[in-house]
């Protein structure tokens, strides 16, 4: 190669390859060489080659500190890196221009690789890769650690195999800010946080796992310890602040599907919960509410079955709208009601239905009315009156009927049904005549009828009704047995207190601009 005339000086290696164009060593050199220039102060070019075994680097450069070390302008301010980074490949610095700068039309502008880590993933603005450090480490005091952008890809894409893929960390900013389309409508932005995620169009964050949290919010230290052993698709969890908070003008502000899911109905909701075959919405504390239902136009808590249950199924496995057991010796379902209200109100949608089914001992207790118990009856005038229970010290089952005498007898038998449910050997039988005679009286009682004759061997054909009582068969108690109220402690005095809390929480009333306990 002739050398030209604009060349002050050029140095070529061996026509065959070996060696180098120029070489400058000293033992006494502070710098091996100065090269400046008007534009570039050196170029170093690789022809291209298909074979492998040649070496195609354009700079080949190896330091104590640094292989190549670059400035622009004004040397930016010494920030400490080579002191603790002694071995970069390359360390860019600059006051007012990017330090590194790389661009690729086809593949990766900038690389760097810590460890014997493979390259992962498509090409990319910055790919980083390492085995045990973070792949892309970026750091600010006052603005963004790493800014990306993408027309059609990933804005970052980084991988690491036993550390953190992107770690970003800023004193008064955003740890991690990323953004797809446009800015989503009413986005705050001016707010600190790990992370902010906004898309007009496209979730603002995505978080998939198969094995443990696809994301994860977390308020104050150790909030969430003990929920490592269950994944989710979002864990918020807080020490003493809110755990998660969603806020909706238009739909559910918290939608959760678990398998294929179940019915959404359009309507308004704070958090809407649905399953195939698992549990839509699932609440648990060890020492306060598991739900809390707070509404003040409709329901605090609303539910709804739409299982279709076949006739003859027992109680217990027929599903309900709201089903509340207790596991030890509390309640499973308590209800509390101010003056004027009812604790337990239970509505029929079809004229057959049941208001109220109980299976076991009910107790009524009252403070106002006593503990009666009232049936309310409909009047021809429109009003609705009440029709108050008789008691007794003792489970008793009656029935009526009537009867006629033919010449002073009459034998009536029981009613098959009845007679199956009391004691037979213990009724007792009243009878009044619908006619003039001399009297009636029982003659004689056996387990499935009874005699009755007119007084004084009379021979009257009258017409006569009865009521027999009887005693229940599956029933042994005590005339008056006692009752201890301890038991019934929490339908009793802590029952009837006000049901706590009652007021807003601050927290909430801060994000609706209510008044705390109003």
């Amino acid at each position: 190669m002739d050398i030209q005339e604009a060349d002050l000086f050029r140095a070529l290696g061996n026509p065959d390859g070996v060696g180098a164009g120029f070489i400058c060593a000293g033992a006494n050199m502070t710098v091996g060489a100065e090269l400046q220039g008007q534009h570039m102060g050196a170029r170093c070019l690789s022809r291209f080659t298909n074979d492998p075994d040649v070496f195609e680097t354009g700079v080949y450069a190896v330091g104590d500190r640094a292989g190549v070390f670059g400035q622009t302008g004004v040397r930016g301010p010494d920030l400490g890196f080579l002191s603790v980074v002694p071995g970069s490949g390359v360390f860019g610095t600059s006051d007012v221009t990017p330090g590194v700068a790389g661009t690729s039309l086809t593949s990766a502008g900038v690389v760097g690789q810590s460890g014997d880590a493979p390259p992962l993933g498509p090409t990319a603005g910055v790919v980083g890769i390492s085995q045990q450090l973070p792949g892309v480490s970026g750091t600010s005091t006052a603005s963004t650690g790493v800014a990306a952008n993408s027309e059609t890809g990933f804005g970052v894409f980084a991988h690491s195999n036993t550390g953190t893929g992107i770690e970003g960390s800023s004193a008064t900013a955003t740890g991690i800010f990323g953004f797809s389309g446009d800015f989503a409508s009413g986005t705050t932005l001016g707010t600190p946080a790990g992370v902010i995620g906004t898309s007009a169009k496209n979730p603002g964050v995505v978080g998939t796992t198969e094995a443990s949290f696809g994301v994860v919010g977390q308020v104050g230290a150790g909030s969430a310890a003990g929920f490592r052993l269950f994944p989710a698709a979002v864990l918020a969890s807080s020490a003493a602040n809110l755990g998660l908070v969603a806020i909706s003008d238009k739909h559910f502000p918290v939608l959760a599907i678990s398998g294929q899911g179940g019915a959404l109905i359009p309507t308004l909701s704070a958090i809407w919960g649905t399953s195939f075959d698992n549990i839509g919405v699932a609440g648990s504390s060890v020492k306060t509410y598991g739900v809390y239902g707070l509404s003040s136009e409709r329901d605090g808590v609303h539910g709804e079955s739409f299982a279709d249950v076949a006739p003859g199924t027992p109680a217990a496995n027929i599903p309900s709208g709201v089903f509340g057991r207790s596991l030890t010796n509390g309640i499973g379902v308590l209800g509390v009601a101010s003056p004027g209200g009812g604790a337990a109100v239970g509505g029929i949608g079809a004229p057959n239905a049941i208001a109220g089914y109980f299976e076991g001992n009910l107790v009524v207790t009252g403070q106002i009315t006593a503990g009666v118990k009232d049936a309310m009856v409909p009047f021809p005038d429109g009003s609705k009156r009440l029709l108050h229970c008789m008691e007794s010290p003792e489970h008793w089952f009656e029935d009526f009927g009537a009867g006629r005498l033919k010449a002073g007898r009459a034998v009536v038998k029981l009613d098959g049904d009845f007679a199956k449910v009391i004691k037979t050997g213990t009724y007792l039988v009243f009878l009044t005549p619908e006619g003039d005679c001399g009297g009636l009286y029982v003659k004689s009682k056996s387990s499935t009828s009874f005699e009755v004759r007119e007084l004084q061997g009379g021979t009257a054909n009258v017409a006569f009704s009865y009521r027999i009582v009887a005693k229940r068969k599956d029933v042994v108690a005590k005339r008056f047995a006692k009752i201890d109220t301890a038991e019934l402690v929490h339908i009793g005095a802590k029952m009837r207190r006000p049901a706590t809390p009652r007021k807003i929480p601050p927290q909430i009333a801060k994000l609706f601009g209510a008044k705390a306990g109003r």
